[in-house]
């Protein structure tokens, strides 16, 4: 049996494996799989979300400083979610 991700559990799939969890995988809100890449680890689901959130953030005009404020972490940090190669 495949693992569940965290946002496929926050979106309510119990069963990866059912038509439901197949379709959510194909349309994932990670960059990348975290289960298969990272063996879902929490820390590394929590890195990805708060990459995402960063760019998100960014892209509506955020600052760098502001970013870091909201999600409790310092500027290098926010720096470096937003240089394509930080998970590489």
């Amino acid at each position: 049996m495949y693992k569940r991700c965290e946002a496929m559990m926050e979106a309510g799939i119990e069963n990866p494996e059912s038509r439901d969890g197949i379709d959510f995988c194909l349309n994932c809100p990670y960059p990348r799989c975290v289960v298969f890449e990272a063996g879902a680890r929490p820390n590394t689901i929590k890195r990805l979300r708060n990459q995402e959130l960063a760019r998100k953030m960014k892209a509506s005009g955020l600052k760098t400083k502001d970013i870091a404020e909201q999600l409790n972490k310092c500027v290098r940090t926010i720096e470096r979610y937003l240089t394509d190669g930080y998970l590489d």
